[in-house]
């Protein structure tokens, strides 16, 4: 039912084409296009090609695209379905983890189906640009269920049973490290067929104790190995995924249920020996990663740098303000989780402005989303406290690291990076809806429904949002309706227009973009270009004198400028700035000719 509905609900968006992000980052990047490119190329940049890039480097999501475009071209209907399929996986693995949290089936299913279809992240899974967020949730979340599933206690019963006689259910409920050890020992006993008379003879319990001896080793190796492996894939998918770390450590301390016998100073240490090993391999991994991102990409961690205060005029601000800002910032995100009517795929300056305090309603309600709402869950369900405060400081952990709260970071506000956080937030609904229900004594069709109907709504949802990413120039109308007061949902209008030959109607998405911010260089250099195309060269000439005035070192601004300064007769002036030209950018053969014409022309 859960990937019923999410194929449901996404079908509609798989013919669109390339649009947004997924222009710059899939369709003009010639590294996946190219026949010479090689798998391994992908460790060795960072994900936006040279002259984009701020430093991310995702090793794990450019191999993803590479044999995507080998598989379907480049074809975007091929890069959404295989989205489409990691978004139905992560849904199906927020049920399998839900249920190991012990939520119970009900609530776990609820989590994964109100997951599977909620309108709030659809711009993760549409667009190929979502894909980072989507690999990296997959091993995360794999990670987390793995640990879990490697924590479970081995079962020490007297059982004098055969190997060959163990219950199928008993050794499934081990896990499957114990289910590897049983065959494992059966290819042992076929390899050895002159111990098969032996093994007639052995009891029960020496069957069982090799049993368990094997399935403890191979546990031990899988614990060191396995989720680590997982931690390894996810960082490198998206800088993000180092939050399994945390997230493991957070279950052995609130979780496990060996933590619930009494302490004493002989378990801890048998405990502190048992996960020793693991953490250590944890450690060990992010070690690695963090030199093959120096050492291959020349790349720490993301630095969006002073190019992007238009994406995110936090970068500057006091400390203080970041993080009000950033509270702020949830508390919209809360809002579109509640009521997703209004999604936009850009946010930027001055869509979302800096707040000084709390007084913004947004951060008020994201101050009682994370104070008011989690105490109460506490004083009426006790027997689920350690659960729901996990849930909620998992949601914490999956938006510090996009959430500029510790660093600022590319985007002020993101709809895709709330992938991971929305996945929590659902866990969190369907635990409280149910149970707070149960409490009340109200019929469980009750929570259902309610679930049921919020499933029905988002589904129409997700349709209308995969009609805005049909096209760049769909997605380019959408965001100036969805977000007016962004200074590049205007631009992206403009050059959406242009493209369509619509010059006038591109010049005034520029003036409106402009009216936003007087300053903003893209806009700026599009009016001109549009201006010149027209030819309202006066115009022109003195948007390009703005963009000289604004320390440009574009020759292309000067080339265009000296043009029309030679068409009016202008040539000395015309001279000066192909001069100019030829200084930030030589060997420019055409300027070159120019200039010496001019120059013949006045008898220099």
């Amino acid at each position: 039912m859960i990937a019923s509905a999410a194929s449901i609900a996404y079908f509609p968006g798989l013919g669109g084409g390339f649009a947004f992000d997924d222009i710059g980052l899939v369709e003009s990047d010639t590294f996946y296009s190219s026949p010479a490119t090689r798998l391994s190329d992908c460790w060795h940049r960072t994900y936006w090609r040279e002259g984009m890039s701020i430093g991310q480097y995702r090793p794990i999501t450019l191999t993803s695209f590479l044999l995507n475009s080998r598989i379907t071209g480049m074809f975007s209907p091929g890069f959404r379905a295989v989205n489409l399929l990691l978004h139905i996986t992560v849904s199906l693995m927020i049920l399998k983890l839900a249920n190991k949290l012990r939520m119970g089936f009900l609530a776990s299913f609820l989590a994964a189906m109100l997951f599977s279809v909620h309108p709030f992240i659809s711009e993760a899974v549409i667009p190929a640009t979502g894909r980072a967020e989507l690999l990296s949730l997959a091993f995360v979340l794999a990670g987390l269920i793995t640990h879990i599933q490697l924590q479970t206690s081995i079962p020490k019963g007297k059982s004098r049973e055969p190997v060959s006689k163990l219950s199928v259910n008993r050794v499934g409920s081990a896990g499957a490290a114990d289910g590897a050890a049983k065959w494992l020992l059966h290819a042992i006993n076929c390899l050895c067929p002159h111990r098969r008379g032996l093994a007639s003879k052995i009891t029960g319990r020496t069957a069982t104790g090799s049993f368990e001896i094997a399935s403890r080793t191979f546990r031990k190796a899988a614990q060191a190995i396995l989720p680590p492996a997982c931690l390894f894939l996810a960082f490198a998918s998206k800088e993000s995924g180092i939050v399994l770390l945390p997230l493991c450590i957070m279950y052995d301390c609130m979780l496990n249920k060996q933590n619930k016998q009494k302490l004493s100073m002989n378990i801890i240490n048998k405990r502190a020996m048992q996960l020793a090993p693991v953490y250590a391999s944890f450690i060990l991994v992010i070690a690695i990663s963090f030199y093959m991102r120096t050492s291959l990409a020349d790349s720490t961690l993301p630095d969006p740098g002073a190019k992007q205060w238009i994406d995110n005029p936090l970068i500057g601000e006091p400390l203080s303000v970041r993080i009000i800002t950033a509270t702020k910032v949830q508390g919209i995100a809360l809002t579109k989780f509640f009521w997703p009517a209004k999604l936009s795929h850009d946010y930027s300056y001055a869509q979302i402005t800096p707040v000084a305090n709390f007084a913004d309603p947004y951060a008020l309600f994201a101050l009682f989303m994370f104070s008011a709402v989690p105490a109460s869950l506490f004083a009426m369900l006790p027997r689920q406290r350690a659960r729901i405060a996990f849930l909620y400081l998992a949601y914490v952990l999956s938006i510090l690291p996009a959430g500029n709260f510790i660093m600022c970071t590319g985007t002020i506000f993101g709809e895709r990076t709330f992938y991971s956080p929305v996945a929590w937030l659902c866990c969190i609904a369907a635990i409280a809806v149910l149970r707070v229900s149960q409490k009340l004594h109200a019929a469980t069709f009750i929570p259902v429904a309610v679930f049921a109907v919020a499933v029905a709504a988002a589904i129409p949802r997700v349709w209308v949002r995969c009609a805005d990413w049909d096209s760049q120039d769909s997605i380019a109308a959408k965001g100036v309706k969805t977000a007016p007061h962004s200074v590049k949902t205007w631009n992206n209008l403009a050059v959406s227009l242009a493209n369509a030959d619509m010059l006038e109607e591109a010049v005034l998405a520029c003036d409106k973009a402009l009216e936003i911010y007087p300053e903003y260089v893209s806009a700026i250099t599009n009016r001109a270009y549009y201006h010149t195309a027209l030819k309202k060269f006066d115009l022109a000439e003195a948007d390009f004198r703005h963009l000289i005035s604004l320390g440009s070192q574009d020759p292309d601004i000067y080339n265009t400028l000296g043009g029309i300064l030679a068409t009016n007769s202008r040539r000395a002036e015309a001279r000066n700035m192909w001069k100019r030209s030829l200084e930030i950018k030589p060997g420019q053969n055409k300027i070159t000719k120019a200039l010496r014409l001019i120059r013949q022309e006045t008898g220099e």
